[in-house]
């Protein structure tokens, strides 16, 4: 999405051509100009900055009415749903009522512990509810989904 092949190489590489001044680490990748925000290789640290991100959306949407209207998503794996992190940026998203998705990829492992062994219950699916938010389940398998 307007990456281009140069600057992927630039950041991969940190040489004095890449946008993050060599300060991220492979496969982290950032533009200020797309938008872009780098990954946090840290479990769940994203997910409360993202619900903080959404925060001042709304604040923008209600104080500027022609302003665009914007949300912001945060992707994170089924281990990451165990932190901390976590459940207080679940909480602060759904008391604030920010326009935020929760995008969670679950691939039956939290690195290397299987799901089973990680949490009880169907899954992370069923604690949406108990935040006061909507919630699907999505079989990344279907094509049709």
């Amino acid at each position: 999405r307007g990456f281009t092949l140069e600057q992927f190489c630039n950041q991969c590489f940190s040489n004095d051509h890449d946008l993050g001044k060599g300060r991220q680490m492979p496969i982290h990748y950032g533009c200020r100009a797309l938008n872009y925000q780098t990954v946090s290789s840290p479990l769940g640290t994203q997910i409360t900055q993202a619900v903080g991100a959404a925060y001042k959306f709304k604040l923008d949407a209600m104080n500027n009415k022609e302003k665009e209207a914007a949300i912001s998503i945060v992707y994170f794996g089924e281990g990451a749903a165990s932190t901390i992190d976590f459940h207080s940026a679940c909480n602060f998203a759904a008391t604030l009522k920010t326009p935020m998705i929760f995008f969670c990829r679950n691939n039956g492992y939290a690195i290397s512990t299987p799901v089973e062994d990680q949490y009880a219950g169907d899954g992370i699916i069923s604690r949406a509810p108990g935040y006061g938010m909507a919630g699907i389940r999505v079989d990344g398998n279907d094509v049709f989904a």
